[in-house]
């Protein structure tokens, strides 16, 4: 592989482990993990299994043709194969803050009981 394709591999690699360790830095503060709401806590676990689909992709599938096709000679080999185990790192760390999420249930709009005392069904309304 000439010089300028794999500096571009190279930096293109160096990207998305930037990118997997900004994702990984966001969740490690407990206290700046507590202070998100919801709505950013899904974010940023969306966000890391885009990460995680990206990565996959390309441990997966462009390593492969890289390794095979892409004839690397020994030292650039060395370099890239050095840059994908730090990847492949980031990424098991990326898998798990992926599968996070938290639920946010339905709240209905009526509430129903059925009194035993009153032997009747009570119906309240909740407003918002």
């Amino acid at each position: 592989m000439n010089v300028k394709e794999f500096d571009t591999l190279m930096t293109n690699l160096n990207k998305v482990v930037k990118e997997c360790n900004d994702i990984i830095k966001d969740f490690k503060s407990k206290e700046s993990v507590l202070k998100w709401t919801v709505s950013e806590y899904q974010q940023k676990c969306e966000r890391a299994r885009k990460m995680q689909s990206e990565t996959d992709h390309i441990l997966h599938s462009d390593l492969y043709h890289i390794i095979g096709m892409g004839n690397l000679s020994v030292s650039q080999n060395a370099k890239f194969l050095k840059q994908v185990k730090v990847l492949g790192e980031a990424r098991t760390k990326i898998k798990l803050l992926a599968c996070q999420d938290i639920d946010i249930p339905e709240i209905p709009k009526t509430s129903e009981y059925k009194c035993t005392l009153l032997n009747k069904k009570m119906i309240s309304e909740i407003k918002k």
